[in-house]
């Protein structure tokens, strides 16, 4: 980005000399350790994009059924089995074993994945399991809005540290095969 100067034309300025314009600076570290400072922080960037990309995949599943609970009509007869239908497809997505979990052992399975809340199933209404076999034994509108607030709760706080694969990786190993060295070294012992 030089420009080059043309000396004055009037007489007055003749005598003057031109000031010498500087070379452009450059915007690049010149020591290797700005360098290195820079890829680093790039590299730290990276890192924690790619931790929030994947916890935003883990965990996508969440939105969803929020979105499914929101959309629900309290005043629909069906709406204790569907609140029921989506927990357990969110159940089933953590971890395929809860495929055939039914009743009190729903409940347990809603308790044992909430860490803060031992007893958290005690907060649904009473007769809820009840209400989707029975067909005599219905939730008033006030315990259906209990349960899908209990419902939506429960799918935001809820644990699944334990239920999702964190590592493709992992399983790729050890769908392949594959173990590590440290891993042949334990076997032999």
């Amino acid at each position: 980005m030089s420009v080059e100067h043309t000396p004055p034309s009037t007489y007055i300025l003749r005598e003057l000399h031109d000031v010498a314009v500087p070379e452009s600076i450059s915007w690049m570290p010149q020591t290797i350790g700005w360098q290195l400072l820079a890829l680093l922080v790039l590299l730290l960037l990276l890192m924690l994009l790619v931790k929030r990309a994947r916890h935003w995949w883990l965990n996508r599943y969440r939105s969803e059924a929020i979105n499914a609970l929101e959309q629900l009509d309290i005043n629909h007869g069906i709406q204790p089995y569907q609140v029921f239908s989506i927990l357990k497809i969110v159940l089933v997505h953590l971890n395929a074993r809860h495929r055939s979990v039914h009743d009190t052992a729903f409940l347990q399975v809603l308790d044992d994945l909430m860490p803060s809340e031992r007893d958290f199933s005690a907060s649904f209404p009473a007769n809820w399991l009840a209400s989707l076999n029975d067909p005599n034994s219905n939730l008033d509108a006030a315990e259906k809005k209990i349960l899908v607030t209990q419902a939506k709760r429960w799918v935001l706080q809820h644990s699944n540290a334990d239920s999702i694969p964190q590592s493709n990786w992992m399983s790729l190993v050890q769908r392949v095969g594959l173990k590590s060295r440290f891993e042949k070294l334990g076997d032999k012992r």
